[in-house]
């Protein structure tokens, strides 16, 4: 079966809608009620040998396509969400046993107040799994659900409603039980931080961006470090190319860390950060020496940026998933660029030296996949993750590799 054809069988949703939004603000576009320089340290790419195999096909029957977001691990399972696909096709979660290789299908979403099309890493907090729906629910501004592991049973937590909240979630993570997420838009259209109680189902906003100095469309979910909450804003800011600001969860107070310019130090900060080494790291999807997105750090104390990587095509572009931190190494994938086929590469940065590897490049084909725009898991010396497209079925694929 040729890559794509599976594909074709379900209704067009654009990849991470969200996006689309926030790269108008990205262009300098408003849409209301929607959503220095650093020195570039050198970095020479190579391809070194490493092991990598596709452990499931995604893109048959119930299947479902398109799972742009990675997974999480428990008890020798691995659990993740498939954007498109399942019964109604609006998307499902499923469990993929390490052991027998068997993926199974746990809730396929019904649309309405269940929600349509989960957009984000899921979350576990004792034996349940909690994450976020694009949109659907009872207002149609997307969800936040839970799923039971031991009954397999999920439903809709809250329904957002934009106004007041905030609309189109892009995760949540758990902060001292409680919940902590964004929305790309909101009641002002630049986006909110909420937090939301799972004892009382309450959901409040913490902090509405106003499209200035602050940013505007909040990607990923905030990270907690010594009591802060820490995020970036995909646009906006006093250098018109997106933010990273930290948030006190207590007063809503939010600071403004760092503005990036659009020039050498990129553009559009597009994931979740990772806090290693009492820096934060994280990408933008654009910008950069070669204007393809950079590899950076910020220091949360002094908010000074620093450069490690400007991507160039060969070794990958438009990297928008999250770092991963092993070793002194940062691990992810770039959802473009690598070879002709354009469909993106694995990738290490030392997180020192800023010295690049290109671990391995997308080809789209049976035995591969490519488009990843998933965080990387790693467990027993083995980084799982997901690629968007390609495989057998040319849905997507489940994918391991040991670095």
């Amino acid at each position: 079966m040729s890559v794509g054809k599976s594909v074709e069988k379900y209704p067009a949703q654009p990849r991470g809608g969200r996006r689309a939004s926030a790269l108008k603000l990205l262009m300098g576009v408003v849409v209301a009620g929607s959503a220095a320089s650093a020195p570039s340290i050198a970095t020479a790419s190579t391809t070194p040998k490493f092991t990598f195999s596709v452990i499931h096909n995604f893109g048959f029957g119930h299947d479902g396509v398109e799972p742009i977001r990675g997974v999480t691990y428990r008890d020798g399972t691995l659990y993740g969400s498939v954007q498109q696909g399942g019964k109604e096709r609006l998307g499902m979660l499923y469990k993929f046993d390490l052991a027998t290789g068997t993926e199974t299908l746990l809730h396929s979403f019904k649309g309405g107040a269940d929600g349509q099309y989960p957009n984000s890493d899921l979350q576990f907090i004792g034996g349940s799994l909690y994450g976020t729906t694009y949109s659907g629910g009872t207002a149609g501004k997307g969800t936040i659900f839970k799923l039971r592991i031991g009954t397999g049973k999920a439903h809709s937590l809250y329904s957002f409603q934009a106004p007041p909240d905030g609309e189109n979630p892009s995760g949540v993570v758990p902060v001292d039980g409680t919940l902590y997420g964004t929305c790309q838009d909101g009641a002002t259209g630049f986006g909110t931080v909420f937090k939301f109680d799972r004892a009382t189902r309450q959901e409040t906003t913490v902090y509405t961006f106003t499209g200035g100095n602050d940013g505007a469309a909040p990607e990923g979910v905030p990270i907690l470090v010594n009591g802060l909450l820490y995020g970036t804003t995909l646009a906006r800011g006093a250098g018109n190319a997106g933010t990273v600001y930290s948030l006190d969860p207590a007063t809503g107070t939010e600071t403004t860390l760092y503005a990036f310019g659009g020039a050498g130090d990129g553009t559009g900060p597009s994931t979740t950060l990772t806090y290693a080494n009492g820096l934060l790291y994280g990408t933008t999807s654009q910008g950069g020496a070669h204007g393809d997105g950079t590899v950076y750090s910020v220091d949360p104390t002094t908010g000074h940026e620093v450069v490690l990587h400007s991507f160039s095509g060969p070794d990958g572009k438009w990297p928008i998933a999250r770092l991963s931190y092993l070793r002194g190494k940062l691990y992810a994938t770039a959802s473009q660029g690598g070879n002709t086929s354009n469909l993106g590469t694995i990738y290490e940065v030392d997180a020192t030296t800023g010295a690049e590897t290109t671990l391995h490049t997308f080809t789209g084909s049976e035995n591969d996949g490519g488009a990843s725009d998933a965080s990387l898991y790693y467990y027993k010396g083995k980084f799982y993750g997901t690629g968007g497209i390609g495989g057998t079925n040319g849905g997507g694929v489940l994918f391991a590799f040991t670095p």
